[in-house]
């Protein structure tokens, strides 16, 4: 789902070719890039048939046409209400949730916060599954696998901390008007 989101978010600011949204969907989630052509372009062609998109094909002298793809009303809405859609399944991935926290500048803030506390939900789950592994015998015969827990417990403890500032500062960083909002 996370991939829908990236793909029509690299619209969000105008027009583009395919190598273009790769790029941008990449640099999203920290440089790699993790989608290829036979992801993209199927992709394109669905939100294209969905009326999501708009397809202009470009020619080019001396090399093949391009394909320049936009992002149309109905694709902004959809694309809004898919990045606020965090159901408990999607809360426990971290790309899906930051792939969202990304784009929280295009949701309303009461959706901001529904994903947060989702994502705290989660994350507690985690810490009590980590917490549980800790104290298993067969954790504490093997040093690397409780090396693996206390990190992977101390990265859960401050991913909580991050999300309760975000949800405590005043509703500050969370509630701030989204882009486009009164349009």
């Amino acid at each position: 789902m996370y991939v829908d989101i990236l793909i029509l978010a690299s619209l969000w600011s105008g027009p583009r070719h395919g190598y273009e949204i790769r790029h941008s969907a990449g640099e999203m989630l920290g440089g790699s890039c993790l989608l290829n052509n036979n992801q993209l372009y199927p992709l394109l062609r669905r939100f294209a048939a969905e009326g999501m998109v708009t397809s202009t094909t470009l020619s080019q002298v001396g090399r093949p046409e391009r394909h320049v793809y936009a992002l149309t009303g109905p694709g902004k809405k959809r694309l809004k209400l898919r990045i606020a859609e965090f159901p408990e399944t999607l809360a426990r991935d971290d790309r899906e949730f930051l792939v969202r926290v990304h784009h929280f500048h295009l949701i309303e803030a009461r959706a901001r916060c529904r994903i947060l506390e989702a994502r705290l939900s989660a994350l507690h789950e985690r810490l009590d599954r980590a917490a549980a592994r800790l104290e298993a015998p067969e954790t504490k015969k093997r040093p690397y696998v409780q090396r693996a827990s206390e990190f992977v417990t101390a990265k859960t403890r401050l991913e909580m901390d991050w999300i309760a500032g975000l949800l405590g500062d005043g509703g500050r960083k969370v509630t701030s008007k989204p882009l486009g909002a009164g349009k």
